[in-house]
């Protein structure tokens, strides 16, 4: 029987398992029998062993389309529309970085230091960025780093440092205990008009006549040689007045605690004699003769007790009979070693409260939230003219409140500064009405019609 149930018949399955068949129903595109090529979608065969790849497929079922689906699920042939990662990571997303640097912000985020404690502190900012300082230099500047050198220059190097300069340091108020520091170069002093310069002559009273009589400036210790000092123009011929930089003696008062001791240092060092009372420590030179050398350093240790609490300062330096005074030396004619006073700088205070750091303490510094370590007063009516906005040269600060200032320094003074000038400073006359233009307001003239000049002349006429 074959495979079509003939007895003696011939019929056989073919390789496709088809009786009688012919293989063609199992014969790829390739004429392989049960081979894998078929026609793809671009009408070639392809695959099995045709050797040849099926065209591509896109993602719109397009055959050998150029459609991609994008990041985002999009399917399309257009590259401009693809979608891209936004500052978040996200595809597609709408997340960008404002003008504060912050992904997804809206330009409200700002950097900058957070802590209110801070001395640049800024209210505006959202984010601590590190940079908060603390400490405020002598110019004022939150985290400055200058310093006031020894002659009480901010930011000076001490390069023309001469003359004696003080000041008080490491204040340990636990161990009642502070360190005085000096420094003592050479310098010469002399006025810059030579007609008050004369050395034989106490050189205190010729500094009252060149700064008051000669409305001029009085040079303090300039660094320079003594052969340099000497060429200074001088009506005797002298030059200046020489210091040497020697150290011969010293007295200072502390108001604000009181004295227990004073040891060590340069005075240990040089001085036969160093003692103290409640308020004072005193030191000078014995029968040694042994003078502090030019330079810097610890002068003495003191020691205390009863801190009141607010500062600890030099006493006022009121010359050479004062209770806080420098002493030099000089040698006379005969060679017989005399004391010289010594015009000190006498550093700024120890403080427990300097608001503005400029070495005085809140207590008695005249603008204590503005830096200002030359206290200027113009006109003496105790707020410093950094901080004097009102009337920084009427002492009165426009007692009758028109709102114009009156000039009380001297009548030079008032014209050097441009100062305003109330032509009423007792009487409100904010218009400044000067009729018969004398300079006498008409709210406070007797007569307003008159210049003052000629109420005078008329005055004396009636007398006679």
């Amino acid at each position: 029987m074959d495979c079509a149930g003939v007895c003696g018949g011939s019929s056989i399955e073919d390789a496709c398992g088809v009786c009688g068949g012919d293989n063609s129903i199992c014969t790829d595109c390739f004429g392989d029998v049960n081979g894998a090529a078929q026609i793809d979608a671009c009408g070639i065969c392809a695959g099995g062993n045709s050797g040849i790849d099926p065209c591509p497929i896109d993602c719109l079922d397009i055959p050998n389309g150029i459609a991609i689906e994008d990041n985002c699920g999009t399917c399309d042939s257009d590259l401009t529309n693809d979608c891209i990662l936004d500052c978040n990571g996200v595809w597609g997303g709408s997340a960008v970085v404002d003008e504060c640097g912050i992904c997804g912000g809206e330009n409200n985020n700002y950097f900058g230091c957070t802590d209110p404690e801070a001395c640049n502190y800024d209210v505006s900012a959202t984010n601590d960025d590190g940079s908060c300082e603390y400490e405020v230099d002598c110019a004022g500047e939150c985290g400055g780093d200058l310093e006031f050198d020894c002659l009480g220059e901010c930011g000076g190097d001490g390069s023309t440092c001469g003359g004696v300069s003080l000041e008080i340091q490491n204040v340990d108020l636990t161990a009642g205990t502070l360190d005085i520091f000096m420094s003592n170069y050479s310098g010469c002093s002399y006025c810059a008009d030579s007609t008050y310069n004369k050395n034989s002559d106490n050189w205190t009273s010729k500094k009252t006549g060149c700064e008051d009589y000669g409305d001029t400036t009085w040079v303090a210790y300039d660094p320079i040689t003594e052969e340099e000092c000497f060429a200074i123009p001088s009506i005797d011929g002298l030059g200046g007045w020489w210091f040497n930089g020697e150290v011969g003696g010293f007295q200072f008062e502390l108001p604000g605690v009181t004295v227990t001791g004073a040891s060590g240092g340069l005075a240990g060092d040089y001085f036969d004699w160093v003692s103290t009372s409640a308020t004072t420590v005193l030191g000078f030179l014995g029968f040694t003769g042994s003078v502090i050398p030019v330079g810097e350093g610890v002068l003495t240790q003191v020691t205390f007790t009863d801190f009141e609490g607010s500062s600890i300062c030099f006493g006022e330096d009121t010359g050479s009979a004062g209770n806080t005074v420098i002493s030099g030396t000089t040698v006379d004619d005969a060679g017989i070693m005399e004391s010289l006073y010594v015009g000190a700088n006498w550093g700024g205070c120890f403080c427990v409260i300097d608001t503005d750091d400029d070495g005085f303490c809140d207590t008695i510094d005249n603008c204590p939230a503005v830096v200002n370590p030359n206290q200027l007063d113009t006109d003496g009516d105790g707020a410093g003219d950094l901080c004097d906005t009102t009337c920084p040269y009427d002492a009165n600060n426009d007692v009758d409140g028109d709102g114009i200032c009156d000039c009380t320094l001297t009548a030079i003074a008032c014209f050097e500064v441009y100062a305003a000038d109330d032509n009423c400073p007792e009487t409100a006359n904010a218009d400044q009405t000067d009729t018969d233009g004398d300079d006498f307001g008409d709210a406070c003239d007797a007569c307003p019609m008159m210049p003052i000049m000629m109420q005078i002349a008329m005055a004396y006429v009636l007398v006679l």
